[in-house]
């Protein structure tokens, strides 16, 4: 239970060049007060909803992974405080309109 009460009060993880395949759905739930999250150069093709839940989040940084969409439209309504995304270097086919419906 120390390991759960401390996840729920950190802000920021750096999980940056672990080679990272996937992000477990229940991720988000666990780190409800997280500000500034690196999820660069892994191999990430997809996030969970659940991520969506991440409404302290103000900094994504998310580039050199393999998304070829970012997430849907329902998952980044929570981005309430997003503030700063980078998504450069990843395997876009077309432009991910769902970062058009984050509101900061």
């Amino acid at each position: 239970k120390k390991d759960v009460k401390y996840s729920l009060s950190l802000k920021i993880l750096k999980l940056c060049d672990k080679n990272i395949p996937y992000i477990p759905f229940t991720f988000a739930d666990k780190l409800p007060n997280l500000i500034n999250l690196d999820i660069s150069y892994n191999r990430l093709s997809d996030l969970p909803y659940s991520f969506g839940n991440l409404k302290l989040l103000e900094e994504l940084n998310a580039n050199q992974n393999n998304f070829k969409e970012f997430m849907n439209n329902e998952s980044t309504e929570g981005f309430l405080n997003l503030k700063i995304l980078n998504i450069e270097s990843n395997n876009f086919t077309e432009f991910p309109t769902s970062i058009l419906n984050i509101e900061s």
